[in-house]
């Protein structure tokens, strides 16, 4: 494997720096600025004095920033180079936790969390994506793994650090400590940050396998009818709500049960730490038993974790269980929406089809992003509505998933 990374005068291929680079910037835009900013949802409240549904309406302006930043995203990275416009959407995560630091009133928490979702989606897996295609020839699918697994990190480890910093420092200190800390990494990023092989005189990182895979011949999916598509294009909706809003409610579900911060803060890091195994685990499952079959037990396995959750306000065992099962077997939703439409859809349709998913996915996360605070204040402050709605979009979304491979015969991979 070492041989394989070499390169001409150096140990190892540049590639794997900006993989890093990557990583690193991931963790920040995606992993601290989005799941681990849950933790300070229920501190929030208290502060503030806020009904859960005002604390939803601050997600749903975030995830309603990310919808437009979704429909720019395009013609945002064909305006900006790689770098220019990440660096943008840094300074916008920057600006809106600086923002909510500061904040005296709910209003300047609304605009700084919409500040954050512009660039949690500008800085997201799409700009990523794109640069690990620019560096990679080989490996591609690792690379971009390794660097969406970051979010799985910072959920794992940020918890405990941002509970014990609000408890000791104050809410205010705790997230400007935050954003200095998000400012120091991503200048490290950048300053290993490059656009393009060619700007260092380079080739993308290549090891045999890409002559491998382009001397191959892959067997196009069956047509999908309109009826399948329909059904597909639906239920990737339905998945913005099961997983583009569940690190936000995961920790509001641990202290509606009546748990302290600390359990509130362990259950989100045990669900960070299963999301980043889950994401590994998933990718290499494709690789060995097939993405269909690999759909099916990440499928079962998330019914099975929202089921036990439900019972989670009696044991911390079915709280902990629940969330691991749950938010681990979410990597088949993080990475079906690029992964699914080539395993659905002809070759000249896939690009297209990848920007429908995350732009109909985003606008699922934004749709349902005021449902659990409502329900919640319905239901006197209980989330166990929304769990159990997450669990009918789980055996809809493993329904679908599976009727549509089969309609598209892509069962044996």
């Amino acid at each position: 494997m070492i041989n394989s990374m070499k390169k001409t005068g150096s140990s190892i291929h540049y590639a794997w720096v900006i993989c890093a680079a990557g990583t690193l910037l991931f963790f920040v835009l995606t992993g601290l600025s989005n799941n681990a900013y849950a933790v300070y949802q229920p501190f929030i409240s208290d502060s503030f004095s806020l009904t859960q549904t005002a604390l939803s309406f601050m997600n749903t302006c975030r995830n309603l920033a990310a919808i437009l930043s979704t429909v720019v995203l395009a013609a945002f990275y064909r305006k900006f180079n790689l770098k220019n416009g990440l660096t943008i959407a840094a300074s916008f995560t920057l600006v809106g936790f600086a923002v909510m630091a500061l904040a005296k009133s709910y209003p300047a928490l609304v605009i700084g969390c919409a500040l954050t979702g512009f660039g949690n989606q500008l800085g997201g897996i799409v700009p990523v994506s794109l640069l690990m295609d620019r560096w990679f020839l080989s490996r591609r699918k690792l690379a971009v793994s390794i660097c969406s697994s970051a979010s799985g990190i910072a959920t794992f480890i940020a918890p405990k650090f941002i509970t014990a910093a609000v408890e000791k420092f104050g809410l205010s200190s705790a997230l400007l400590g935050q954003t200095v800390l998000m400012l120091l990494l991503i200048l490290v990023c950048f300053l290993l940050f490059v656009n393009d092989p060619k700007e260092k005189g380079m080739k993308p990182y290549q090891d045999g396998s890409a002559e491998k895979i382009a001397s191959g011949t892959k067997k196009e999916p069956a047509p999908l009818s309109k009826a399948n598509r329909f059904l597909a294009y639906a239920t990737i909706f339905l998945t913005g709500g099961l997983c583009g809003c569940a690190m936000a409610v995961l920790p509001l579900v641990a202290t509606s049960f009546g748990y302290s911060s600390s359990v509130m803060a362990t259950t989100v890091s045990i669900g960070g730490l299963s999301l980043l195994l889950g994401k590994l685990l998933y990718g290499w499952l494709c690789e060995k038993i097939t993405q269909f079959k690999t759909v099916l037990l990440f499928g079962s396995l998330m019914i099975t974790g929202l089921s036990l959750l439900i019972f989670g306000g009696r044991s911390t065992a079915f709280l902990y269980a629940g969330s691991v099962l749950w938010v681990g077997s979410l990597a088949m939703i993080a990475i079906g929406l690029v992964a699914w439409p080539a395993d659905w859809f002809s070759e000249a349709e896939q690009i297209s089809c990848r920007q429908r998913f995350i732009f109909l996915h985003t606008g699922g996360t934004f749709a349902f992003s005021i449902v659990p605070g409502l329900l919640a204040d319905r239901f006197g402050g209980s989330y166990l509505p929304t769990v159990l709605i997450f669990l009918a979009e789980a055996v809809i979304t493993l329904t679908v998933v599976v009727v549509t491979y089969r309609a598209a015969g892509r069962t044996r991979g």
